[in-house]
């Protein structure tokens, strides 16, 4: 209800935006970003994992399809975050351990027509997200700086799981420092997004374990619920 009454009020203020205008047709095209992206899980999976805090980054892009107006647009994003390393030795052997996320997403963009400095949007997203670990020997800096790293896997495991979310953004000018008075080609751009997903079998970088016959495998939970906040922070080009 809250997100229909939001969007309401965004078509309500385009169509009268639409209707003041007295200029020629801006050409709006689409818009690209890149910027840092923090996964943060919430409810019953914040409650069953050991791990509070993601960090990395997310990278996207919408087209728009009206020539009059940036109100709507569509387009896809991406998002990689690392979750975790966990390092220990198991009869004798270094092994080392790191889960990362992985995040794809189709949305749909509904942005304020408006030229004060803070323009805010609402995104609606669908798509799904992926963890992915792998165990590999616990390599020192020597080795890597020589290029002697054992590449060896033990184990690897990746799960993955439908989500879809709402995310609340405001882009930010500061006007003829950033390119034009009327619409900058390069903005600032603050979002949170939150998704709602379902089961998942949840690997944790601790959970390593070995077999009596030497191969290693993985402890896994699940998770009935695995929603998570993704707060971002970057850098948008208007095209």
């Amino acid at each position: 209800m809250r997100l229909f009454l939001l969007l309401s009020i965004l078509v309500s203020v385009n169509c009268l935006s639409l209707k003041a205008q007295n200029d020629a047709p801006k050409k709006f095209h689409g818009e690209f970003w890149v910027g840092i992206q923090f996964a943060v899980p919430v409810g019953e999976f914040a409650a069953s994992i050991d791990r509070d805090l993601g960090f990395g980054g997310n990278i996207g892009g919408v087209w728009c399809p009206s020539k009059e107006s940036n109100f709507f647009q569509f387009g896809f994003e991406t998002g990689v975050n690392y979750m975790g390393k966990e390092k220990r030795q198991i009869e004798g052997v270094d092994l080392k351990t790191i889960s990362t996320l992985w995040t794809f997403h189709l949305l749909a963009r509904f942005t304020a027509p408006t030229k004060i400095k803070l323009v805010p949007y609402i995104d609606v997203l669908g798509g799904g997200k992926m963890f992915y670990t792998k165990t590999k020997y616990n390599n020192d800096l020597v080795d890597a700086i020589f290029k002697d790293e054992d590449l060896s896997v033990f184990a690897k495991n990746n799960s993955s799981v439908w989500s879809y979310g709402v995310g609340v953004g405001f882009n930010f000018t500061t006007g003829d420092i950033l390119g034009s008075t009327d619409y900058p080609n390069v903005v600032f751009d603050c979002r949170v997004v939150y998704m709602v997903s379902g089961n998942m079998s949840y690997v944790s970088p601790d959970n390593v374990r070995k077999d009596p016959d030497g191969s290693y495998y993985y402890e896994v939970t699940e998770i009935n619920k695995t929603d998570m906040i993704f707060p971002q922070i970057g850098i948008k080009a208007i095209f």
